[in-house]
């Protein structure tokens, strides 16, 4: 009995000690997942922050293309490049990205109704994407 209760003892801390690994192993696994999520996160806000800063970039431009009647047509050529960029690359609707040279490039005073409903979704969409990545970066 005494021989049992010795091969028992001496087992014991074996099994202990491999229990203890096998939590050490899957502790670990779960720092790499989550050293893994916050590296996903940190590409994210990163470019939340890039998208954020182009936008308010082109608050001018915008503002600009929507709203000025003066201005040389360069200028709003120059302004349209980049604001056709951020919409696409924020997903704005095909329809949409293909009303949006023509009718921005006029001025809002020589614009028929296609050209203002278009120009007016867009004033949408880039509110609405300005407000959305501020509200997912502060999330």
């Amino acid at each position: 009995a005494t021989e049992v209760a010795a091969r028992s003892a001496a087992k014991y801390p074996k099994v202990q000690a491999k229990s203890l690994e096998q939590e050490v192993a899957a502790a670990a696994a779960r720092v790499d997942e989550a050293e893994a999520d916050c590296g996903s996160a940190g590409e994210e806000i990163r470019a939340l922050l890039v998208a954020q800063a182009t936008a308010a970039d082109l608050d001018g431009p915008v503002r600009m293309l929507l709203e000025d009647d003066g201005g040389a047509d360069e200028d709003r050529d120059a302004a349209l490049t980049p604001v056709l960029a951020f919409a696409a690359a924020r997903g704005a609707d095909a329809a949409l990205l293909a009303a949006l040279p023509a009718s921005l490039r006029l001025r809002p005073g020589q614009r028929r109704k296609f050209d203002i409903f278009a120009a007016q979704r867009f004033a949408d969409f880039f509110a609405h994407e300005t407000a959305e990545l501020q509200r997912r970066l502060a999330d």
